[in-house]
């Protein structure tokens, strides 16, 4: 997550902050149209946390999320470099002749 407004991905990243932060309504997530800026705000008021412990579960969920998108590309390289490795490989002549 290196911007603080997220594109094409909102659908996704909606389930992601659902399932962790269960306590913000469907409208309150719609409401910040992607402003990952704005989440942290939304998670303070909901849980009643502090602005330090909002801040602190705020950037422990986005390291979350950071480290999920490095696990599907690398996911992603993986398959690609398992695809090649699957390749039958060309016959070795025989010793006999």
């Amino acid at each position: 997550m290196n911007k603080d407004t997220v594109g094409g991905d909102w659908k996704i990243l909606k389930g992601k902050i659902k399932t962790a932060w269960g306590k913000l309504t469907d409208d309150e997530i719609d409401s910040l149209k992607g402003d990952m800026t704005k989440l942290e705000g939304q998670i303070q008021k909901a849980y009643g946390l502090s602005k330090e412990e909002a801040t602190k579960k705020f950037n422990e969920f986005k390291n979350k999320l950071s480290a999920s998108d490095t696990s599907s590309e690398e996911k992603i390289n993986k398959t690609s470099y398992a695809s090649d490795v699957n390749q039958p490989k060309p016959r070795k002549p025989d010793a006999q002749h």
